[in-house]
């Protein structure tokens, strides 16, 4: 526990307390691990875009009905974290800390 804190600082500590005491787990956190962000929509955001959802959107709508067309990150959001996708800890000093869901 204390070297995984050492090497990836309280991410893992957040990691070690959904673990919930089945320490096997533990050396997942790597695989598991998704990074920190400013919060669950920032996110989705990021998601939808690295997928080339938003590139998509920009090409197929055009530019007269683009201010109009907007994805709902929030919604996407809570959708990942519903199905359990993605598992969200917040951060004491803000923002959140995901996980894989089928690992966390």
């Amino acid at each position: 526990m204390a070297r995984g804190i050492s090497e990836h600082g309280p991410a893992f500590s957040a990691w070690a307390a959904q673990c919930q005491g089945e320490t096997e787990r533990l050396a997942d956190f790597e695989e598991a691990y998704l990074g920190e962000w400013d919060s669950l929509s920032a996110y989705a955001e990021d998601l939808l875009d690295d997928l080339g959802y938003i590139d998509l959107i920009d090409k197929a709508v055009p530019k007269s009905l683009q201010p109009y067309v907007k994805l709902d990150y929030e919604a996407f959001a809570r959708d990942l974290r519903l199905s359990g996708d993605i598992t969200v800890v917040a951060r004491p000093e803000g923002g959140v800390w995901l996980y894989h869901g089928d690992l966390g």
